[in-house]
């Protein structure tokens, strides 16, 4: 089982679980530093610079973010960290549910096919770990069920389908191309 207390830095490098799908993590290093910073952790010196260089020379944050924002070019890996940011959230961090309650990491896209992107480098960060591929209780088209009772959700984004939940996450994948109806 995973445990709560694991960094999000921790837990993407460690080999044998979001790190066994990520690969080197030496291009993902812009990542980990603002992942690092928005959970309120402490920087090294090198992911100090890389902060300041993305966040426009602004101090990092001291405590967790309610929000983060990010713009990312094109291939800047906005979906897979997206999906392994949906992963840690849903497995290492502690959420406050009521008994029979499912809580739920929801991704949404622009589109059907983006969403499908996403919820497959969901699927792939659990099912190349050794450790995290035991916490899956099922898998549909849609939505990963996890054995802590949270699910993790990749749709298109729209109001019609998404009510109703009990969210513990809400990651919007490029969010600047949704449509607004």
């Amino acid at each position: 089982m995973p445990q709560p207390n694991k960094s999000i830095n921790e837990v993407l490098l460690n080999k044998r679980l979001l790190g066994a799908a990520l690969g080197d993590p030496a291009p993902w290093a812009t990542w980990l530093a603002v992942f690092q910073a928005a959970f309120g952790l402490q920087l090294d010196e090198e992911q100090q610079k890389i902060f300041a260089e993305v966040a426009g020379n602004r101090k990092p944050p001291t405590k967790r973010v309610r929000e983060l924002w990010a713009v990312v070019g094109r291939r800047g890996g906005k979906s897979r960290m997206a999906a392994a940011l949906a992963v840690y959230l849903a497995l290492f961090v502690k959420h406050r549910l009521a008994p029979g309650e499912t809580g739920m990491v929801l991704i949404l896209a622009a589109s059907v096919p983006q969403s499908k992107m996403v919820f497959d480098y969901v699927e792939a960060f659990l099912t190349e770990s050794p450790v995290l591929r035991e916490e899956i209780a099922n898998i549909t088209k849609e939505e990963i069920t996890l054995k802590n009772g949270i699910v993790i959700s990749s749709h298109a984004n729209s109001f019609r389908t998404v009510r109703g939940r009990t969210l513990v996450a809400a990651i919007f994948d490029e969010v600047s191309y949704w449509r607004d109806d």
